[in-house]
């Protein structure tokens, strides 16, 4: 696998990962190419917040979130009013609280550290084992 110096596949090589070579993820980021739609169908309080435990938003049917891509532990990021809240309202499947009528597309790169201590980036995460806090 290639790590790249940018995070595009455009851009020159920074080093190249051997299968079973230990890696390091500094950091990632998400670019949200298109966003997808979730349709309320029944009421409902959804929408988390990082600092709260509780749902933030009353919806009601009809309404619309818009997607921006999978956090992971069934959890998408969706914007609503002006703000991104957290909740697993984005995948498909026999839900009677929402419809999804398009899924998001995104790219998630990692900015990634060889033991020799060489960074690059690569939007390559499923070529990796234990990318999860829960593995």
């Amino acid at each position: 696998m290639t790590a790249y110096s940018q995070r595009s596949e455009a851009s020159p090589a920074a080093f190249s990962v051997a299968k079973g070579e230990r890696i390091l993820a500094v950091t990632g980021v998400v670019i949200t190419t298109r966003y997808g739609v979730v349709k309320i169908r029944s009421v409902g309080k959804y929408g988390y917040l990082k600092a709260s435990p509780e749902a933030q938003l009353f919806l009601q049917p009809g309404e619309a979130i818009y997607t921006l891509h999978y956090e992971g532990e069934g959890s998408y990021l969706f914007w609503y009013k002006g703000k991104t809240y957290s909740d697993g309202i984005g995948d498909s499947g026999d839900d009677e609280h929402f419809d999804v009528v398009s899924k998001p597309e995104y790219v998630w790169w990692a900015k990634l550290r060889n033991a020799a201590g060489k960074t690059g980036w690569s939007k390559d995460i499923d070529a990796f084992a234990h990318v999860d806090a829960c593995e």
